[in-house]
């Protein structure tokens, strides 16, 4: 397995993980030092890092939206351990009540077997509207 392929199947099993609500499986997959880049404009935005900050910014994301049912991602392979994530975020606000469907966008970066970045793309406008702008 080449290391571009071995990286989509890191970012695989910590999707898999993740959205299988093995959250403690999931975070075996990020490097200690993770670095994660979300949106600032969010009420959970800005520079994460490390493993708790990012299960910290994970639980915001719980509190601020419901998940009516999972959508299957689609995992592209990049360059240099790089991987894209393509999935429709859909989610209900649990302020008040409003649904949003977008794409969301995620560069993850893997080395030695795991993720070391990711970097997270969304039409912030949308979803501060549906949130109702709280910061």
């Amino acid at each position: 397995m080449n290391e571009v392929s071995e990286a989509k199947g890191v970012v695989y099993s910590f999707i898999q993980a993740f959205f299988g609500g093995q959250i403690d499986d999931a975070l075996e997959f990020l490097d200690p030092e993770i670095e994660v880049l979300e949106p600032i404009g969010l009420p959970y935005g800005g520079v994460k890092r490390g493993r708790q900050s990012f299960a910290d910014m994970i639980a915001m994301i719980g509190e601020a939206w419901e998940f009516p049912e999972a959508i299957p991602p689609k995992l592209y392979d990049l360059d240099d351990g790089r991987v894209l994530l393509d999935v429709n975020f859909d989610a209900v606000s649990r302020a008040t009540g409003g649904a949003i469907s977008t794409p969301i966008i995620e560069i993850y970066t893997v080395e030695r077997k795991k993720i070391v970045h990711i970097q997270v793309m969304v039409d912030t406008a949308l979803a501060n509207r549906v949130l109702g702008d709280q910061q």
